[in-house]
């Protein structure tokens, strides 16, 4: 607010209070109401981009996620490679790497 601005809104509120439209307590009152409403505007403006952005983050997160998930072989191609595995191992005469619960 400019000088010209704040001098134009005292003016207005002396001829309020002159007559007898309003007090200077009435005046305050709405003052207060009118910053606490441009505050809780603010906190929910903050919020909600607040969640926005952490959204976007999770969204990022469960892509990654599920690109690796995605490229993982399936069960069957890993139960393949164990057994490939246990049958050298055997041939080899080696103790098995991985203990497998039955």
């Amino acid at each position: 607010m400019d000088k010209t601005e704040k001098q134009l809104q005292q003016a207005l509120r002396r001829v309020i209070i002159s007559e007898g439209l309003a007090t200077q307590k009435d005046l305050a009152v709405l003052a207060t109401r009118k910053a606490l409403e441009a505050t809780e505007e603010t906190i929910v403006a903050t919020v909600s981009q607040a969640f926005q952005e952490h959204q976007a983050i999770l969204t990022k997160q469960l892509d990654r996620i599920e690109a690796v998930v995605d490229a993982w072989p399936p069960p069957s191609y890993v139960t393949g490679l164990l057994e490939r595995v246990s049958a050298i191992e055997r041939q080899l005469g080696i103790k098995p790497a991985l203990r497998r619960a039955a």
